[in-house]
């Protein structure tokens, strides 16, 4: 029987999936790579406005969070939050890519 963990525990703002997505960064622009942020499974609902606000929000601070740590690029789940995605790229990263930026340290978690 395989036991898996909690996935509610396991957000990207935990200190080793921050590690992991900083890790992620590093070695792609070490190696001259782009460094894509994975896509966030978040659905527009077509009734629930207020629920559409939430997951834009999210979805907003999401990829705030993957710019600002050197990501040049990303995916999004919905046609609808295309435009969320690239407004935060778009206000933050400075160029094409971001290539030129190494996250400092070691990473660990």
């Amino acid at each position: 029987m395989l036991v898996f963990p909690d996935r509610s525990l396991f957000k990207m703002d935990s200190p080793f999936m921050a590690a992991y997505a900083r890790l992620a960064v590093q070695t792609c622009h070490r190696r001259g790579a782009s460094a894509s942020a994975a896509w966030r499974r978040k659905f527009l609902s077509k009734t629930n406005p207020a629920a559409n606000e939430r997951a834009l929000e999210k979805v907003r601070l999401d990829k705030l969070r993957e710019v600002r740590i050197g990501h040049d690029g990303t995916w999004v789940a919905h046609p609808g939050l295309v435009a969320v995605a690239e407004g935060g790229f778009n206000e933050h990263m400075p160029g094409a890519s971001q290539l030129f930026i190494h996250p400092d340290g070691i990473v660990g978690a």
